[in-house]
């Protein structure tokens, strides 16, 4: 167990990020489905498969350029991949008869591991800022970083059921 004032500084931290929390969450506004060129009403598909795509490229470009030891990049990374997949999920059902899963599984499976990792440098900067004392799980994080080029190449590779 903690000692009770790690703890409750920890209990302070968390409030404090529940309030910005709520904050962000109502200054959300909702969007509207964009309009064709012409001004009509793009179709389902065409608005899902425009969507998927640009999230797509936007994910592969912040892969191509992370740098794999910098935990903010892969923090970067792991929220566009997660835009990714929800998208997917979302909108997968624009495209029936296409198979989603071999892409969201690769999805989910690269965000476990950056998330993960994301996990061992939150825990390094808590353990460090709220008690001065430092637990480098070192082994778990290069165990994870060794596991990052396979995941990567699976969803480089898994098809974009959205362009068949």
């Amino acid at each position: 167990n903690a000692p009770a004032a790690l703890r409750r500084r920890a209990q302070a931290r968390h409030r404090a990020a529940e309030a910005a929390l709520r904050h962000l969450l109502r200054a959300v506004q909702p969007r509207r489905m964009p309009r064709a060129t012409d001004g009509a009403m793009q179709s389902w598909p065409a608005f899902a498969r425009d969507a998927l795509q640009r999230l797509d490229c936007k994910a592969l470009q912040r892969m191509a350029r992370t740098d794999w030891d910098d935990p903010g990049e892969r923090h970067a990374l792991r929220v566009r991949l997660r835009r990714l997949r929800y998208a997917a999920e979302f909108l997968s059902s624009a495209f029936p008869g296409s198979s989603a899963k071999p892409l969201l599984r690769s999805l989910r499976k690269l965000q476990d591991l950056l998330g993960e990792l994301n996990d061992i440098a939150v825990a390094r900067r808590l353990t460090r800022d709220l008690s001065g004392r430092r637990r480098d799980p070192v082994a778990r994080q290069k165990d994870l970083l060794a596991q990052l080029p396979a995941a990567r190449r699976r969803f480089a590779a898994s098809p974009r059921f959205w362009l068949r």
